[in-house]
Protein backbone atom coordinates (compact mmCIF):
# COMPACT_ATOMS: atom_id res chain seq x y z
CA UNK A 1 0.00 0.00 0.00
CA UNK A 2 1.34 3.42 -0.90
CA UNK A 3 1.67 6.05 1.85
CA UNK A 4 -0.61 9.07 1.89
CA UNK A 5 0.77 11.90 -0.21
CA UNK A 6 -0.02 15.56 0.29
CA UNK A 7 0.16 18.03 -2.58
CA UNK A 8 0.91 20.91 -0.16
CA UNK A 9 4.48 22.15 -0.58
CA UNK A 10 6.61 23.08 2.43
CA UNK A 11 6.28 26.62 3.75
CA UNK A 12 8.54 29.42 2.58
CA UNK A 13 10.36 29.38 5.92
CA UNK A 14 11.13 25.68 5.58
CA UNK A 15 12.41 26.16 2.02
CA UNK A 16 14.66 29.05 3.09
CA UNK A 17 16.02 27.05 6.04
CA UNK A 18 16.58 24.07 3.73
CA UNK A 19 18.42 26.23 1.21
CA UNK A 20 20.63 27.80 3.86
CA UNK A 21 21.36 24.35 5.27
CA UNK A 22 22.47 23.17 1.85
CA UNK A 23 24.74 26.21 1.49
CA UNK A 24 26.32 25.52 4.88
CA UNK A 25 26.74 21.80 4.13
CA UNK A 26 28.37 22.68 0.82
CA UNK A 27 30.69 25.21 2.42
CA UNK A 28 31.70 22.72 5.12
CA UNK A 29 32.41 20.09 2.45
CA UNK A 30 34.48 22.61 0.49
CA UNK A 31 36.50 23.65 3.55
CA UNK A 32 37.18 20.09 4.68
CA UNK A 33 38.05 19.00 1.15
CA UNK A 34 40.41 21.94 0.68
CA UNK A 35 42.35 20.98 3.78
CA UNK A 36 42.29 17.24 3.00
CA UNK A 37 42.88 17.11 -0.76
CA UNK A 38 46.70 17.14 -0.45
CA UNK A 39 46.72 14.02 1.77
CA UNK A 40 48.18 10.92 0.22
CA UNK A 41 49.62 7.52 0.90
CA UNK A 42 52.87 6.22 -0.49
CA UNK A 43 52.64 2.68 -1.76
CA UNK A 44 55.63 1.02 -3.45
CA UNK A 45 57.18 4.42 -4.12
CA UNK A 46 54.08 5.89 -5.76
CA UNK A 47 52.06 8.61 -4.05
CA UNK A 48 48.34 7.85 -4.10
CA UNK A 49 46.06 10.95 -3.88
CA UNK A 50 43.73 9.49 -1.26
CA UNK A 51 42.70 12.91 0.06
CA UNK A 52 41.72 14.16 -3.39
CA UNK A 53 39.71 11.03 -4.15
CA UNK A 54 37.93 11.19 -0.78
CA UNK A 55 37.18 14.90 -1.17
CA UNK A 56 35.78 14.44 -4.68
CA UNK A 57 33.68 11.50 -3.50
CA UNK A 58 32.30 13.67 -0.69
CA UNK A 59 31.32 16.34 -3.23
CA UNK A 60 29.70 13.78 -5.52
CA UNK A 61 27.80 12.14 -2.67
CA UNK A 62 26.53 15.46 -1.29
CA UNK A 63 25.40 16.99 -4.57
CA UNK A 64 24.01 13.78 -6.10
CA UNK A 65 22.37 12.78 -2.82
CA UNK A 66 20.57 16.10 -2.52
CA UNK A 67 19.55 15.96 -6.18
CA UNK A 68 18.09 12.48 -5.81
CA UNK A 69 16.62 12.74 -2.33
CA UNK A 70 14.90 16.08 -2.77
CA UNK A 71 14.08 15.69 -6.47
CA UNK A 72 15.17 19.27 -7.11
CA UNK A 73 18.12 21.01 -8.68
CA UNK A 74 17.76 24.00 -6.34
CA UNK A 75 19.12 22.42 -3.16
CA UNK A 76 21.87 20.52 -4.97
CA UNK A 77 22.81 23.75 -6.75
CA UNK A 78 22.97 25.65 -3.46
CA UNK A 79 25.26 22.98 -2.02
CA UNK A 80 27.44 23.24 -5.13
CA UNK A 81 27.60 27.03 -4.73
CA UNK A 82 28.68 26.58 -1.10
CA UNK A 83 31.40 24.14 -2.14
CA UNK A 84 32.75 26.35 -4.92
CA UNK A 85 32.66 29.55 -2.87
CA UNK A 86 34.56 27.86 -0.02
CA UNK A 87 37.18 26.55 -2.45
CA UNK A 88 37.48 29.95 -4.12
CA UNK A 89 37.91 31.82 -0.84
CA UNK A 90 40.47 29.34 0.50
CA UNK A 91 42.37 29.43 -2.81
CA UNK A 92 43.28 33.06 -2.21
CA UNK A 93 46.73 33.59 -0.72
CA UNK A 94 46.78 34.36 2.99
CA UNK A 95 48.55 37.28 4.66
CA UNK A 96 51.83 35.38 4.61
CA UNK A 97 51.47 34.71 0.88
CA UNK A 98 50.96 30.96 1.22
CA UNK A 99 48.06 29.22 -0.52
CA UNK A 100 46.09 26.14 0.44
CA UNK A 101 45.76 25.12 -3.21
CA UNK A 102 49.23 24.60 -4.67
CA UNK A 103 49.77 24.26 -8.41
CA UNK A 104 50.11 20.48 -8.51
CA UNK A 105 47.96 17.54 -9.63
CA UNK A 106 45.85 17.45 -6.47
CA UNK A 107 45.44 21.23 -6.46
CA UNK A 108 44.20 21.34 -10.04
CA UNK A 109 42.00 18.30 -9.44
CA UNK A 110 40.41 19.94 -6.40
CA UNK A 111 39.97 23.26 -8.20
CA UNK A 112 38.27 21.79 -11.27
CA UNK A 113 36.79 18.50 -10.03
CA UNK A 114 33.95 19.81 -7.85
CA UNK A 115 32.80 22.19 -10.60
CA UNK A 116 32.71 19.38 -13.17
CA UNK A 117 30.96 16.96 -10.79
CA UNK A 118 28.38 19.58 -9.82
CA UNK A 119 27.72 20.52 -13.44
CA UNK A 120 27.17 16.87 -14.40
CA UNK A 121 24.83 16.20 -11.47
CA UNK A 122 22.82 19.37 -12.02
CA UNK A 123 22.57 18.80 -15.79
CA UNK A 124 21.39 15.20 -15.39
CA UNK A 125 17.89 14.88 -16.90
CA UNK A 126 15.04 14.32 -14.51
CA UNK A 127 13.63 11.40 -16.51
CA UNK A 128 16.73 9.30 -15.82
CA UNK A 129 16.62 9.66 -12.03
CA UNK A 130 15.68 6.91 -9.59
CA UNK A 131 11.98 7.87 -9.70
CA UNK A 132 11.35 7.38 -13.41
CA UNK A 133 8.26 5.33 -14.02
CA UNK A 134 6.78 5.78 -10.54
CA UNK A 135 3.40 7.20 -9.75
CA UNK A 136 2.51 10.80 -8.96
CA UNK A 137 4.87 12.82 -6.80
CA UNK A 138 3.93 14.83 -3.76
CA UNK A 139 4.91 15.54 -0.17
CA UNK A 140 4.82 12.50 2.09
CA UNK A 141 3.01 13.38 5.31
CA UNK A 142 2.94 9.96 6.97
CA UNK A 143 6.41 10.40 8.48
CA UNK A 144 9.09 7.86 9.16
CA UNK A 145 11.78 6.47 6.93
CA UNK A 146 9.70 3.45 5.99
CA UNK A 147 7.25 5.66 4.14
CA UNK A 148 9.70 8.04 2.46
CA UNK A 149 9.25 8.38 -1.27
Amino acid sequence: MLPAVSEDPPSLLMRVVGGLSCLVLGAATGVIGTFAHQSGWTLLGARLPVGLVAALLAVACLVAGLRLALDSRLYAGLAAVGILVAIGVLALPGPSGSALLPANFAGYGWTLGPAVISALVLAWPRGLSRDSGRGPRGWNTDGGEETAQ
